[in-house]
């Protein structure tokens, strides 16, 4: 984060609890089901207790975060929650500016008994020193997260947890050292030098220390995964959507152009959010998945007669393969066996209309094709062997 701002940060109080009516929440995402809990808390750092986010200089936001937050303009990990079930009453905003992992354990040791589910975002400022050589070492973060989960471990009830991928910091500077703005306010408060510092920059000593910050931070979500995967069923990683996300430089603050605006933490929470639990109310059990609606094939058959010369001719069959709802299947693979005159077996494969040819060359008055089976993707052929009989022309 830079010297000077950290200096200025000694001044920011350190504030915890939300708890108000939220507005209406989106669709319950993909992930393990989990019941509402009663109370929640989030852990990490000033991304996470929103500084910057359009209260003020120098000042937390808490209402604005992506997961405790009550905002007027987009609804939290929080919020979401209540809005499934009202039972959750309080939120715990743990997280400190400033933060970074060896601050961890003590922000887990603070979440009370009885919390249902914790959100966990941490790193960006172990990676963000005055020197790349100053960044914490990888041994040193996955064993301070090592600590933090061990606390939540212990706690009764065991909490469900969410760990959000740190940012990518390289995109940070991607995006934001084309803006003189950007660039004046990373150097006035010396945010993040060990990425930030000589934005302009394209010496390859530069490009080879901002690729060893972002790697750092790679190496940071895998110890994170690794923590998660640890806990067991009730964590869930975002699987790096945070990480991945194009973050761009109107969510961003314009007093630092580094913390997440009021539009940068609705990004947080709605790629949380789908990256997160399932959630239900009461416990209520989910209502089983629908089962697949199972596609039936039907094939139909037209033969005809071609004249080759005059000791041989070609039996034609066209095969039209469709649903049971009249519908043209392409690429179904037809199969059968030829009869009468000719011997032997065939098959073609139907294109965009649902059609595809068969020919045998042969001596003789007749010959038939009868369908030993259709095969499709996710469809069955149940129907009665069609044939037909095609008579020399």
């Amino acid at each position: 984060m830079g010297r000077r701002l950290k200096a200025m940060l000694a001044a920011v109080a350190v504030a915890g609890l939300v708890g108000l009516v939220p507005t209406p929440a989106a669709a319950a995402p993909r992930g393990p089901s989990a019941e509402v809990p009663e109370r929640m808390a989030a852990l990490g750092d000033s991304i996470t207790r929103a500084f910057h986010a359009e209260c003020g200089f120098l000042q937390d936001c808490p209402t604005e975060s992506w997961t405790t937050g009550i905002s007027s303009t987009f609804d939290s990990q929080f919020e979401r929650l209540v809005a499934i079930d009202p039972i959750l009453t309080r939120a715990d905003n743990l997280a400190v500016t400033g933060a970074d992992s060896f601050d961890l354990p003590a922000q887990a040791d603070a979440v009370a008994d009885g919390t249902g589910f914790v959100t966990l975002l941490i790193g960006a400022n172990d990676a963000c020193t005055d020197t790349a050589s100053e960044m914490t070492a990888v041994a040193d973060f996955t064993a301070n997260v090592g600590s933090a989960f061990g606390s939540l471990a212990a706690l009764d009830p065991r909490p469900q947890v969410l760990v959000a991928s740190i940012p990518d910091l390289y995109r940070l500077w991607e995006v934001g050292r084309v803006s003189g703005g950007a660039r004046f306010a990373w150097w006035l408060y010396g945010i993040c030098p060990s990425m930030l510092e000589d934005p302009l920059s394209t010496s390859t000593a530069d490009e080879q220390r901002r690729q060893q910050v972002r790697q750092r931070v790679v190496d940071y979500n895998a110890a994170l995964a690794a923590a998660c995967a640890a806990y067991g069923e009730s964590c869930r990683f975002d699987g790096g959507a945070v990480f991945g996300y194009p973050f761009t430089l109107d969510q961003l603050s314009t007093i630092d152009y580094f913390h997440p605006n009021v539009t940068g933490q609705a990004v947080l929470a709605e790629v949380t959010w789908e990256a997160g639990f399932s959630w239900m109310a009461g416990g209520e059990e989910p209502p089983p998945d629908p089962e697949p609606e199972v596609v039936t094939l039907g094939v139909r058959l037209e033969g005809e007669g071609v004249v080759v010369k005059r000791d041989r001719w070609t039996a034609m069959v066209t095969a039209t393969v469709s649903d049971q709802a009249g519908k043209s299947v392409e690429g179904a693979s037809v199969t059968g066996d030829w009869g009468g005159s000719a011997r032997g077996s065939g098959s073609c494969t139907t294109d965009a209309s649902g059609t595809c040819t068969l020919a045998k060359s042969l001596r003789g008055e007749s010959a038939s094709f009868t369908v030993t089976d259709a095969v499709a993707e996710g469809a069955e052929y149940t129907e009665t062997p069609p044939s037909v009989t095609i008579a020399a022309p």
